[in-house]
């Protein structure tokens, strides 16, 4: 809810209620209108939100970047380490 305004609120209700008003009636056509003008409707917002998240996530992952730099000695998992040449290359 707080990622969409007001305004997109108001178009999606608006919408939903044309449907609802003429989705007891016989026009096919009309019916199909409305539905098509919702569903426009709703991909936008539905993309608005996507690319919040996406902004939400690349954000997160640049925190946890930073995280990950620095366990970079600890061998990763299903990674062989020869402790022998581990010992070599310390001395």
């Amino acid at each position: 809810g707080d990622k969409v305004s007001d305004d997109e609120k108001k178009e999606v209700e608006e919408k939903v209620k044309a449907l609802r008003e003429i989705k007891d009636k016989d026009d096919k056509d009309a019916i199909q209108k409305a539905y098509d003008e919702l569903s426009e409707v709703i991909q936008k917002v539905g993309a608005k939100m996507y690319e919040s998240a996406a902004e939400g996530e690349a954000g997160a992952e640049g925190t946890e970047a930073g995280k990950d730099e620095k366990k970079n000695d600890e061998p990763v998992e299903g990674e062989v380490v020869d402790e022998d040449k581990k010992d070599e290359e310390k001395k």
